[in-house]
């Protein structure tokens, strides 16, 4: 399963729906009984008091719902408000705070190792840590962490369960990336560091390069500043890494054979700039 697309909701949904629908017919039913009586008190039938002694609220013991889920916590007018433990009929448990029967505050989520998952354990069903962090009305929103299933980790901020803002993803190869996010993809200022060693530090948009950035072939001692587009460098200049003193390193490059290459690399930065900035919008629309 792609974890970056789960999405946290009450598996109780349509019993809270069904709960609300009656809530607001009792309502109604209880206002046409006042306006036939001229200000009599209304006859209430036994199962209305018999419902609401059912109401549960305050801290239960483990509650079995009709779908299979099983919930062991506070409640607050029939739902889960507070500090509890959902036990998903599928194998996921979330620990943490709800409000309104939905994921809102501090939780954990687990979820079934793939093994369980799949139906090939016979023994107790042992979970794995797929994201501990903030929700908000039952979706990753604020800072959090997510374990994916793949090997990726990220560490930043969540929008309405979508990587945006800042944050830190690592990658099973050993790469790692440091910047903005949008939509769940790398976009904004950013910086790749790769495995072996060699680092782009530059602006990104739809998770590739593009805009400008440096990358810094740090095995090599070079460095090569530029404009990129859809991951792929259009134009820039190589040069030397600084040596940690001020002074560039000594190393060989590519002699110039342009007249005037600052010129030549002016005018076509700036009409990649026009194209990422009308792509950019493309995107926001």
């Amino acid at each position: 399963m792609d974890g970056d697309d789960y999405s946290i909701t009450s598996s109780m949904a349509d019993e809270l729906a069904q709960q609300e629908a009656l809530d607001a017919e009792l309502a109604a039913a209880q206002g046409n009984e006042f306006a036939q009586g001229e200000g009599e008190v209304p006859f209430e039938p036994l199962w209305k008091e018999w419902d609401r002694k059912a109401y549960k609220e305050g801290p239960r013991s483990t509650i079995h719902m009709m779908n299979g889920d099983k919930y062991e916590g506070s409640w607050h007018r029939g739902k889960p408000h507070g500090q509890g433990t959902m036990r998903y009929k599928n194998g996921k448990v979330l620990e943490g705070s709800f409000a309104g029967g939905k994921p809102h505050g501090a939780a954990t989520l687990w979820i079934p190792r793939e093994s369980e998952s799949e139906g090939q354990s016979t023994g107790p069903v042992r979970l794995r840590l797929l994201y501990r962090g903030q929700f908000n009305d039952g979706k990753k929103q604020g800072r959090g962490i997510m374990h994916f299933v793949d090997g990726r980790e990220y560490n930043g901020e969540w929008v309405q369960n979508q990587r945006e803002g800042t944050g830190t993803m690592r990658y099973p190869n050993g790469d790692r990336y440091e910047g903005n996010w949008l939509a769940s993809k790398r976009s904004g200022p950013g910086t790749l560091f790769l495995a072996n060693g060699d680092v782009f530090q530059g602006e990104w948009l739809d998770d590739m390069k593009d805009g400008p950035g440096t990358f810094f072939y740090v095995g090599q001692k070079k460095r090569y500043d530029g404009v990129w587009k859809e991951d792929t460098a259009k134009c820039g200049l190589f040069g030397a890494i600084d040596n940690g003193d001020g002074r560039q390193c000594d190393v060989k490059l590519p002699p110039l054979e342009l007249a005037n290459p600052v010129g030549i690399l002016n005018t076509e930065a700036h009409a990649l700039e026009g194209d990422r900035a009308g792509r950019v919008a493309a995107l926001s629309s």
